[in-house]
């Protein structure tokens, strides 16, 4: 048997950039929640945040789009899928 994913316009933001607190900690705002972002002590332009998924703790590095289900549930995509599986959607 084969099936088709059904459409479904979802919403998505991409994991670019972060903001640093006054007391030093940096976080991103995505979908309007704060992850904390942790950095490569090593190697600093190489970030990542956690994401609480109903499979767990998925990490999230630099690049990464943000998804957000159907019914409001968070998880990562990587980019190369995320421009394989989705296109944008003109308002």
């Amino acid at each position: 048997m084969k099936f088709r994913k059904k459409p479904v316009v979802i919403e998505a933001e991409q994991f670019t950039e972060w903001e640093t607190e006054d007391d030093g900690h940096q976080y991103v705002t995505l979908h309007g929640k704060k992850f904390p972002v942790y950095r490569d002590v090593l190697d600093e332009n190489r970030a990542v945040i956690f994401i609480s998924t109903m499979e767990g703790d998925m990490a999230a590095p630099l690049g990464y789009w943000v998804i957000k289900g159907v019914q409001g549930e968070l998880y990562g995509c990587q980019p190369d899928i995320f421009n394989q599986t989705y296109e944008k959607v003109n308002d």
